[in-house]
């Protein structure tokens, strides 16, 4: 895995320190705050089409997948056909105690592991790149669908960006004044708080409502200075 540049690292602490702060005193509305999740359901969907044991214990053992950190997306990717590897033999022994054996188990984590290596060919072994490269496809394409006569083009793509954030969670970001101030006060880019936010797996739509809280509090912490001084 290529190392993150300085700059994405340090926008990367940043979000971390942001969101501790901010979540202490708010419960964020996305269903999606780590992207971990979305993985996690695809692994589930995939597997509720392969194994016949009831639904429920299936999201149970994806769930006991993950914490056992078998969904790693960079190990599954490195896993072969013949899934005979320490992390494959993991896999089918876990499935195993879940009544998923034999030829269920080995096509289970076959698909598991083929699914991971796609978004590691592709994305970079992330799911949000992979939602969001079709989510900025839908908003570059709207001049295609949409004609609208009273508004610029730029609040024309903030509100479908809104919109998208709020109807599928799709990890896209209004890059707005919020975002490049909390940037800008920390000495780094949007592009490098993008790259963080796929670096510490943080669905790209939370760091917009994150950036926006810090920065009201960064005001706030401002005007109580500038009292306290006059004072």
């Amino acid at each position: 895995m290529t190392k993150p540049h300085k700059a994405t690292s340090e926008a990367a602490f940043e979000l971390r320190n942001a969101l501790l702060v901010e979540a202490v005193e708010t419960t964020f509305a996305e269903a999606w705050l780590w992207e971990v999740d979305r993985w996690k359901e695809l692994v589930f969907a995939l597997l509720s089409r392969i194994v016949s044991i009831p639904e429920d214990d299936v999201r149970e053992l994806t769930e006991r997948l993950l914490d056992l950190e078998l969904l790693d997306v960079g190990e599954l990717a490195k896993l072969s056909k013949e899934v005979d590897e320490p992390i494959g033999h993991r896999l089918t022994n876990v499935m195993a105690e879940w009544g998923v054996a034999g030829e269920e188990a080995r096509i289970a984590v076959t698909t598991i592991a083929e699914a991971a290596r796609g978004l590691s060919d592709h994305y970079g072994g992330k799911i949000q790149r992979y939602l969001r490269h079709y989510g900025e496809l839908m908003l570059d394409e709207l001049g295609g669908t949409f004609t609208f006569t009273a508004i610029k083009s730029d609040a024309v793509g903030e509100a479908f960006t809104y919109w998208l954030q709020n109807v599928l969670d799709m990890p896209v970001s209004l890059v707005d004044e919020s975002v490049r101030g909390f940037c800008d006060g920390k000495g780094f880019s949007p592009v490098d708080l993008i790259e963080a936010a796929d670096e510490i797996d943080m669905n790209l739509a939370l760091v917009d409502d994150v950036t926006q809280l810090a920065m009201l509090r960064r005001a706030e912490v401002a005007v109580d200075a500038s009292v306290t001084s006059e004072g």
